[in-house]
C-alpha cells in the first residue's frame, strides 16, 4: 500500500529527532526556568535583606554633641 507523501514526511520528521537534540532542548529550557526562579528569589528574598542592613554605631551614645565634646578635649 502506498502512503501519501505528507503522511510519510510527518512520521519521518517525528522519528528522526535525535536524543541529542532533545537533551539540548531540555537543557535550554532548564536554564531558562532556573534563571527565572533565581531572579524571583533575588528580588523577593535577597534584595530586601540587603536594603534592611543598618550600619553599626561607632559610639555608645546617639548624641552627636557628646562625641564632638569628647573629641575636643
Amino acid at each position: 500500500m502506498i502512503k501519501p507523501e505528507s503522511i510519510e514526511d510527518e512520521s519521518l520528521s517525528e522519528s528522526q529527532k535525535s536524543p541529542l537534540a532533545r537533551l539540548v532542548f531540555f537543557m535550554v529550557c532548564s536554564a531558562i526556568a532556573g534563571s527565572i526562579l533565581a531572579g524571583a528569589h533575588y528580588y523577593t528574598i535577597d534584595l530586601p535583606q540587603q536594603t534592611a542592613v543598618v550600619a553599626p554605631a561607632n559610639s555608645p551614645s546617639d548624641n552627636c554633641q557628646e562625641c564632638y565634646d569628647w573629641c575636643a578635649r
